[in-house]
């Protein structure tokens, strides 16, 4: 089976001379998608966003070869593809492994945003939905489990909680007739 990578390079060239242009610094992200993210600026007259190099909530604006540093609301991930905070799940923060103190007061909510999982890891298909500290539970149908890597109900074998396996949650494997 062949692995297919795909690098993607996106760089803001805004009012750049075509002589004498700076080359951008950047990070690659390994993984099965290959990205490749901007984090020095360029001397721009137009802002535009990149990335900070270790913390995945952490982003820049640029304007004129100067940053403006940026957190991301807790719980959420700056995406450079999108130029937005998205939830952490739906992101990849390979090679950017750092975040905010985590600033959630709730049980329920240890980040302010986010998709979690019920505190209590023998409860495997509730979780919660948070939204400035605000937790709306949600519950997986069809004997389903949470997984709090993907932020999605999956099967037991698949969710990554060996605790939930063997407990009535339905598995992926098929059952003979």
């Amino acid at each position: 089976m062949y692995k297919l990578f795909f690098v993607v390079i996106v760089v803001l060239y805004a009012n750049i001379a075509s002589s004498g242009e700076e080359v951008p610094v950047v990070t690659p992200i390994p993984g099965p998608l290959s990205l490749t993210v901007v984090t020095e600026c360029l001397n721009s007259s137009s802002p535009y966003y990149v990335a900070d190099r270790v913390q995945c909530d952490k982003f820049y604006e640029c304007q004129y070869g100067k940053k403006k540093p940026f957190l991301c609301p807790d719980g959420t991930v700056f995406d450079f593809p999108t130029q937005s905070c998205i939830l952490l799940q739906f992101s990849k923060c390979e090679g950017r492994p750092l975040l905010q103190k985590p600033k959630g007061t709730s049980p329920f909510c240890p980040r302010l945003n986010g998709i979690h999982p019920h505190p209590d890891k023998s409860v495997c298909d509730r979780y919660y939905i948070c939204t400035n500290n605000k937790p709306t539970e949600a519950i997986c149908s069809g004997g389903l489990v949470f997984d709090p890597r993907t932020g999605v109900c999956t099967y037991a074998d698949l969710a990554g909680r060996p605790e939930c396996k063997g407990r009535g949650f339905l598995t992926s494997s098929l059952q003979p007739f």
